[in-house]
């Protein structure tokens, strides 16, 4: 997969918020920082594109060819850290890594061993979930996210509650783990998201921009990311 493009994709969640996007353009090998007010439709849009909700219309193109943005086949190549921590008490990385091979009915998995090597976990894959810190707990979750090989990956607030040197763990496993695929992380820590991201999507309302390259932000604005940010959300309000 060398290209994703969104058009004209919407949902309707009540009626006073719709997640409308016009047009969007993604391409493999980029990591995409997604950017907005709380509220806005961050988790909406990654929801409608993993399938976690319908979209009510719009129209996703692969590499030039139509597909349905609810077709299995497409859902299949998602990745995903919509996981609930709290469900995976008592279970080993193991157990959890089984359940993933199941669930997407995968048979050229990458083994457990070589997932946690990839994330840098030095651990053995019978210990717990639980009793990992919560930066190993994302990094895991990252690596399971990847291990079906999927053309995009969707990362909600994967920086919460990580301390400065489990930020900067994670985003090196972010950087090598996006070569050849789309990746959008979703944050509100926006001088950590500048500093590894490539484009940035911003959205208020549930109104999506086309995305626009970091380098030219840093280049428009004195305080990059923050600047930028602001300016949107002045323009929407």
């Amino acid at each position: 997969m060398q290209t994703i493009k969104i058009s004209n994709l919407y949902k309707n969640l009540s009626d006073s918020f719709h997640l409308n996007v016009s047009d969007l353009d993604l391409e493999a090998g980029k990591i995409y920082g997604l950017v907005g007010p709380n509220g806005a439709g961050k988790t909406t849009l990654m929801k409608c594109l993993c399938g976690l909700l319908r979209p009510d219309g719009g129209i996703l193109e692969i590499d030039s060819k139509q597909v349905e943005v609810a077709d299995s086949k497409f859902l299949s190549q998602v990745g995903t850290n919509f996981v609930n921590s709290d469900s995976l008490k008592g279970f080993s990385l193991e157990d959890i890594y089984n359940d993933h091979v199941f669930y997407y009915g995968l048979k050229n998995l990458i083994t457990i061993e070589k997932l946690l090597d990839e994330v840098g976990l030095s651990v053995n894959k019978n210990m717990k979930f639980n009793i990992m810190s919560l930066g190993m707990k994302q990094r895991f979750l990252l690596g399971l996210s990847t291990a079906h090989n999927p053309s995009l990956v969707l990362l909600d607030e994967p920086f919460n509650g990580l301390d400065p040197d489990g930020v900067d763990l994670f985003i090196e496993n972010v950087k090598s783990l996006s070569k050849g695929r789309v990746l959008i992380v979703s944050s509100h820590v926006l001088r950590d998201m500048e500093t590894f991201i490539d484009d940035v999507i911003f959205i208020e309302k549930g109104n999506v921009l086309k995305s626009k390259p970091m380098f030219e932000i840093r280049n428009e604005y004195k305080e990059g990311l923050k600047d930028y940010y602001d300016e949107q959300k002045r323009k929407t309000n």
